[in-house]
């Protein structure tokens, strides 16, 4: 499961979770707050705010199922519609989280201790690059 996280200085990182991590997330429905514990950012708390499943349907809240449902819909997550009163049936996914969801979003609610590039480990990796480049000019 690829999880993205928001930022609220408007940066988004990208994470890959192996199956142990991300069975801590099912069961969590859109709007839940979760400790980051779980996916590596202790200190944190994050908010669900949707995500997708494996063929690109999107997590719809107020649908209080994990599998997926052909709706009538008129506006909100999944639908783009032009005309005024236009109403469209389209599949959407459940708003819990399951094994088929393929990407989670996740908004950082409480900051831990230390920054999320520390808590990462983005920082060291961008530090590694300015060293090697450094080395290579002398």
């Amino acid at each position: 499961m690829h999880v993205t996280i928001n930022h609220s200085s408007g940066e988004t990182y990208r994470l890959d979770l192996d199956e142990a991590a991300a069975q801590s997330l099912y069961n969590m429905s859109i709007g839940d707050e979760i400790d980051g514990s779980p996916i590596q950012l202790d200190g944190y708390r994050l908010r669900v705010t949707g995500g997708s499943d494996k063929e690109g349907f999107p997590m719809r809240p107020g649908v209080p199922h994990t599998e997926r449902r052909k709706l009538i819909l008129s506006d909100g997550t999944g639908v783009n519609t032009s005309q005024k009163g236009l109403r469209l049936k389209k599949s959407v996914r459940g708003e819990t989280v399951s094994s088929d969801i393929a990407q989670l979003n996740l908004k950082i609610v409480q900051e831990g201790n230390q920054s999320i590039e520390k808590a990462l480990g983005l920082e060291q990796q961008g530090n590694e690059a300015e060293e090697t480049g450094n080395s290579e000019e002398g």
